[in-house]
């Protein structure tokens, strides 16, 4: 690493680096940044001074959850400021049912955004409402998306409330579900959360295939099935690769 890189710009570098890699060690930022043990040790403790990562039992370092809620707070500001309502609206004129975008927030999943449909069974998700992981398809979605290491902690994070007769508390059967979820690129869920509601999420993605946040739709059984809602599931990752390209992390 360059001597001339202000404190600013490395602290920023190192984040960046710990973003992609999920931990870091001291040799890690020695070896691959080319930054000396005794800046590294500095830097690391000053971010953890912060709040913006934690050491493990180990020598690794890995994102806190300070650093966690700033991105998902620059995450909501800049997708509400950018045109992503109308994405959301036309997707839910194009499918019929409402849609929401979550971001990830304290092993929670955070609606910013949605778009209601035009239709006396609807179920919205209002911004600011969050909603657990395990048995949400945006909450699967952002699972999906974890590190083996963050993933195994949330697994066993448990027990988790029952919401309805088909809700998956099971660590072991939610981790296939996980694993699948990640191989097919999509989540549905079929009354897990509320009754009578099938739900489907895709992830968005940022350039470098980080998770940005979660598009979802819910649909009532006594007007969708779950057949139906997965033949929406184009027209949703089409909607997702919009949202990431209006937010200018995508080329045109």
């Amino acid at each position: 690493m360059a001597d001339d890189i202000s404190p600013t710009e490395r602290a920023f570098l190192v984040l960046e680096f710990l973003a992609k890699r999920g931990e870091i060690s001291i040799n890690d930022l020695t070896q691959h940044m080319g930054m000396p043990k005794t800046s590294a040790h500095r830097l690391l403790g000053n971010l953890e001074s912060f709040g913006y990562v934690r050491k493990l039992a180990g020598r690794d370092y890995v994102i806190a959850p300070r650093l966690l809620e700033l991105s998902s707070t620059i995450a909501r500001a800049a997708m509400v400021n950018a045109p992503v309502h109308s994405i959301l609206m036309e997707l839910t004129r194009t499918t019929g049912e409402s849609c929401s975008l979550g971001v990830l927030v304290d092993n929670e999943m955070e609606y910013i955004d949605s778009a209601a449909a035009d239709t006396r069974l609807t179920l919205q998700f209002q911004a600011g409402h969050r909603a657990p992981l395990y048995c949400t398809s945006s909450g699967r979605i952002a699972l999906s998306q974890m590190s083996k290491r963050d993933l195994s902690r949330y697994l066993v994070s448990g027990p988790w409330q029952s919401f309805t007769p088909n809700t998956v508390t099971d660590p072991e059967q939610l981790a296939e579900i996980i694993d699948q979820t990640r191989s097919q690129g999509y989540a549905i869920t079929d009354s897990e959360f509320t009754l009578g509601v099938i739900g489907a999420a895709v992830p968005v993605f940022t350039p470098e295939k980080q998770l940005m946040g979660c598009l979802s739709i819910s649909a009532p059984q006594a007007r969708q099935s779950e057949g139906q809602v997965l033949a929406m599931i184009p027209m949703m990752l089409e909607a997702s690769v919009k949202i990431s390209a209006c937010m200018g992390v995508v080329g045109s």
